[in-house]
């Protein structure tokens, strides 16, 4: 069954025992046979597949398992879990395992395997990208084995983000890796997991094959699941139209491309956040918040969604999609920014900028030419803004650089001289359903998260902490309401057009939901046991 109500509403009836869903209601059609093969494309190979390593991440969702997962309605369900029971101060999670789950090599999941896991996590000698999932603040979460199939979690401060974390969290066997170096050990290339798959073969470069595990506690209707190696972009389009694929994540001139093809279903799913201009706010002339206002006001966000997502996105003026499940969040009296051509010019005149004789705009002798870096993916959306800035006076250069090249200049100090001016990526809230922008906004998320502008307001900082101590959602609005009324009029970034995932499946799949807005990628992702391939189609 699913959990009775949210759980935030659960915390704030303090002390409660959760009983947690042992599946979503949705099933797999049960008059379909099990068998098929669905086949995952996948740019790059993994190194490793070891869930509390930094790689393999395709893999690792199909042969390890979290305690919990959020349904498609945001409640709280069971995985590894079947229940939780949560102390009424909020510090102390108590889990029920589920009994009589095993481990692919047919030894049984214990509280003992959790704990392992969880210190394995919390030595700082694991190249781990999840230690952030057992601290708060900078001090650890105690992990504790009751019994057998009981696992008590004691946190040293409250945070909201708990549950969060532990859907984040995939656990590891300790009677293989016990006493093991978890880094390098080859348990990573072999790996023995709880989830809907087993490993069962990889030849790197190529593929990765993986099983049906018949001892899930979910009915896995698929034979195989196979990540195929195809690193090129135009080499998948083409293995989709083929059939050699199964589903694919499409972009640009692919959407429309596709759209005609009766074997091929697309869907349009909103991620739920937004692609943003980040603009360095230490280096002038951005370093002017009137600046900053005049090129959000110069920005046509509606024309810019409608080219780049052929139409499947829509502009973006806050930090909240308005429509979306953290709507009740978006504060509607926040300075917006619509398209304002002439307001971006008296801004941009108040600031001291006049039209010099090239068109180009002056002030102190300097001109008004800034550059945005971009990779390959984001250059249709910078020649839009090279535009639209033109248009009020502002010359925008643009410099592309590769993956490597671009992660590395968003990590500079922005007050060093080399710092970029702007760039564009996505951002916004997890995909937990919670209004949390601390990893973006805070001070202290500075060169260790998403802070990459160096952006620092004392009342910000203030309003993302007291945020996170808050349970009941009518007292958190209030919050997340005026934080956006801050960081819209200081502008660090402005929002450009929502992050819209057009996911293209083969018609040949079932299991996926019929309302084409819906999260059929992250049922490919998370949920495959659900998926099987028609049989007329086999």
């Amino acid at each position: 069954m699913r959990v009775s109500r949210n759980f935030t509403l659960v915390l704030v009836a303090m002390l409660v025992i959760t009983q947690l869903a042992g599946c979503s209601t949705a099933k797999p059609e049960p008059e379909q046979p099990k068998g098929g093969t669905f086949i995952f494309p996948m740019g790059a190979e993994a190194q490793q597949i070891n869930p509390i390593l930094a790689n393999g991440n395709f893999a690792v969702r199909q042969l390890f398992d979290t305690l919990v997962a959020r349904d498609e309605d945001g409640n709280w369900i069971g995985k590894l879990a079947e229940s939780f029971q949560v102390s009424e101060d909020g510090l102390v999670y108590t889990f029920k395992l589920r009994e009589n789950v095993k481990w692919h090599d047919g030894e049984p999941f214990t509280a003992e395997d959790v704990k392992f896991t969880c210190d394995t996590v919390l030595d700082e000698k694991t190249l781990t990208n999840r230690r952030s999932c057992l601290v708060v603040g900078d001090k650890p979460i105690e992990v504790e084995v009751i019994d057998e199939h009981t696992v008590r979690f004691t946190l040293p401060e409250f945070t909201i983000n708990f549950l969060s974390n532990m859907a984040l969290l995939r656990y590891i066997p300790k009677h293989l890796l016990e006493g093991k170096d978890v880094n390098t050990d080859e348990f990573n290339q072999n790996p023995i997991g709880t989830g809907p798959f087993k490993f069962t073969e990889w030849k790197k470069g190529e593929y990765l094959i993986m099983s049906r595990n018949d001892d899930y506690f979910l009915p896995v209707q698929l034979d195989r699941y196979i990540l195929k190696i195809i690193p090129s972009a135009e080499a998948q389009v083409i293995a989709l139209e083929k059939g050699e694929i199964d589903c694919l994540l499409l972009q640009g001139s692919d959407i429309e491309r596709l759209k005609s093809n009766p074997d091929i279903v697309q869907y349009n799913i909103n991620a739920g956040y937004n692609y943003f201009l980040y603009l360095n706010i230490h280096k002038a002339p951005l370093d002017d918040v009137k600046v900053r206002q005049a090129i959000a006001y110069a920005i046509d966000r509606e024309s810019m969604a409608s080219t780049v997502t052929y139409g499947s996105a829509k502009g973006a003026y806050g930090l909240y999609d308005p429509a979306g499940p953290l709507a009740d969040y978006y504060n509607h009296d926040a300075p917006e920014y619509r398209y304002n051509i002439e307001e971006a010019k008296r801004l941009l005149a108040e600031a001291g900028w006049t039209p010099g004789s090239d068109g180009i705009l002056e002030k102190d002798g300097q001109k008004f030419v800034i550059e945005q870096i971009i990779t390959a993916a984001n250059e249709k959306v910078a020649t839009m803004l090279q535009s639209d800035l033109a248009k009020v006076g502002i010359k925008m250069d643009i410099r592309m650089l590769d993956n490597a090249a671009y992660s590395a200049a968003l990590r500079l100090d922005p007050e060093s001289p080399d710092a970029p001016w702007c760039y564009v990526t996505a951002n916004g809230p997890t995909n937990t359903g919670d209004p949390d922008y601390y990893d973006t906004f805070h001070t202290k998320a500075y060169g260790i998260r998403f802070n990459y502008v160096k952006y620092s307001n004392p009342r910000v900082d203030e309003l993302l902490d007291k945020g996170l101590t808050i349970l009941e959602k009518e007292a958190r609005i209030p919050i997340y309401k005026e934080f956006q009324q801050i960081v819209m009029e200081e502008l660090p970034m402005i929002p450009l057009y929502q992050f819209v995932v057009v996911f293209a499946v083969r018609s040949r799949v079932g299991g996926l939901p019929e309302d084409r807005t819906a999260d059929a990628n992250g049922i490919v992702w998370e949920e495959a046991w659900r998926l099987y391939i028609k049989p007329e189609t086999k």
